[in-house]
């Protein structure tokens, strides 16, 4: 472990901060690695989204993951052992709509987790699906939506209400953290679902969402 050369100029409130940044970053990476065992994918996916420099790759992994995590997490309120593969199948068949809904129907998910997911699959089903956008940019994209589309996917995503004649700048510019920001919420609440309750409220203390994404240098490195 390497300490950065600027942590000498730190005050103790700011060593603090980062190591409970530390330990916080640690718990998400747990409750990741934790998901994406259940699912079957490999270890290091959920995190490394990020760094997918594709656009078009990035929202089609994502919307497959949101989809997977759903399938997954109704499967394991309703399925017994023996019965698994079947309620897999159903579960799969049903139009992703579907599925969200049936989701808050059996309290697996919140409605603001649904309109989280629901706002992926409508950047999945209009970018991805055309072609023409392979190679191009989800900033790109987004701009190009009318107002009534930026306010209802940005009201989704992040959970407040957004207005049509808003200045939209920093969301064009910023697409794809709009995307992220959304998405790590409700990724937290579909990894938790099956854990044991202590080890979900233990998840719970240490996540704060600003530590995702908030400019703070990290003096820690491997």
């Amino acid at each position: 472990m390497a300490v950065n050369e600027a942590d000498d100029d730190w005050s103790d409130e700011d060593r603090q901060h980062l190591a409970e940044q530390a330990v916080r970053h640690a718990e998400r990476l747990r409750l990741y690695t934790s998901l994406e065992s259940r699912l079957g994918i490999p270890n290091g996916f959920i995190e490394n989204l990020d760094s997918e420099k594709d656009d078009w790759a990035y929202i089609v992994k994502t919307a497959v993951l949101c989809e997977a995590a759903v399938t997954h997490a109704l499967v394991s309120t309703v399925a017994d052992e023996e019965n698994r593969s079947v309620w897999y199948d159903h579960f799969s068949d049903l139009p992703n709509g579907k599925r969200l809904e049936l989701a808050v129907k059996l309290r697996v998910i919140s409605k603001g987790v649904k309109d989280q997911l629901n706002a992926v699959a409508q950047f999945r089903n209009s970018f991805a699906h055309e072609v023409s956008n392979l190679g191009g940019s989800l900033s790109n994209f987004f701009e190009q939506c009318s107002p009534d589309r930026k306010r209802e996917l940005a009201s989704k995503l992040l959970g407040i209400t957004h207005t049509n004649d808003q200045d939209w700048r920093f969301y064009i510019n910023n697409t794809r953290l709009l995307i992220a920001v959304g998405l790590v919420t409700a990724i937290k609440a579909l990894a938790a679902i099956g854990l044991d309750t202590n080890d979900a409220a233990e998840l719970e203390r240490h996540w704060e969402l600003a530590d995702v994404y908030q400019g703070v240098p990290n003096p820690v490195q491997e």
